[in-house]
C-alpha cells in the first residue's frame, strides 16, 4: 500500500452521507457492469481535488432537488477509455463517451433517489480538461467526496462535490420504479 493508498485511507472515515454513498456506488457498478467492466468499489473519502489522480478530460454533471446542490465528475483510466472506445466502434470520440457515462450514472442515480421521494434535475454533462476549468462548474460549498473503482485497466475515479441534506430522503417501499429492460405499454 503506498502513501496515496494510506492516506485516502485515512480520509475516507471523514463525515459521509451514507445513502448517497451506497446509491451513487451502486449506480455506477450498474452502469459499468452494462458496458462489460467489472468494478470494485473502494471506500469514499473527503479529500480536495488537487490531492486526486484525474485523467483528464472528465465528465462533469451539476444536479439539484430539495436540499441538493451538487455536481458528479468521472474520471476514466486512459487504458479503460480506449477499451471502452474500441468496442463501441471507429466512429466514437472519448469525450462523448465519458458525457455518455457521466449521464448514464446521473441517470441511475436519479432511478434510485426516487425510492427516497427525491426528484432532482440536472444539467447538460461536459468535458472539461483541466482542474482549473473544472473547479469552476462545481458548487463552492459542501464537502468534494471521492469514490474509486478498481477495474482491471486501472481506477475509475468518480467525486461528488456540493451539498446533500438526506434528512429530506423519505424511503417508500411503495413507489414502483422502473428499471432497465422492463417493457412500459403506453
Amino acid at each position: 500500500m503506498n502513501d496515496r493508498s494510506r492516506r485516502f485511507r485515512r480520509e475516507a472515515g471523514a463525515a459521509k452521507l451514507p445513502v448517497v454513498d451506497t446509491l451513487l456506488q451502486s449506480a455506477t457498478v450498474a452502469v459499468f457492469h452494462a458496458c462489460g467492466v467489472a468494478t470494485a468499489p473502494l471506500p469514499p473519502g473527503e479529500l480536495s481535488p488537487e490531492a486526486l489522480a484525474w485523467d483528464f478530460p472528465v465528465g462533469v454533471i451539476a444536479f439539484r432537488g430539495p436540499g441538493i446542490h451538487a455536481a458528479l465528475v468521472l474520471s476514466l483510466p486512459q487504458a479503460l477509455s480506449s477499451r471502452l472506445q474500441a468496442q463501441q466502434g471507429a466512429r466514437v470520440d472519448g469525450r462523448d463517451l465519458l458525457r455518455e457515462l457521466t449521464n448514464l450514472i446521473m441517470g441511475r442515480l436519479k432511478n434510485r433517489l426516487t425510492a427516497y421521494q427525491v426528484t432532482l434535475t440536472n444539467s447538460l454533462p461536459v468535458c472539461r480538461d483541466r482542474l482549473s476549468e473544472l473547479e469552476r462548474l462545481l458548487p463552492k460549498a459542501g464537502p468534494f467526496t471521492a469514490y474509486r473503482f478498481r477495474t482491471l485497466d486501472g481506477e475509475i475515479l468518480l467525486a461528488l462535490k456540493g451539498s446533500i441534506d438526506e434528512s429530506s430522503f423519505c424511503y417508500s417501499s411503495t413507489i414502483k420504479i422502473n428499471t432497465e429492460g422492463d417493457i412500459i405499454i403506453f
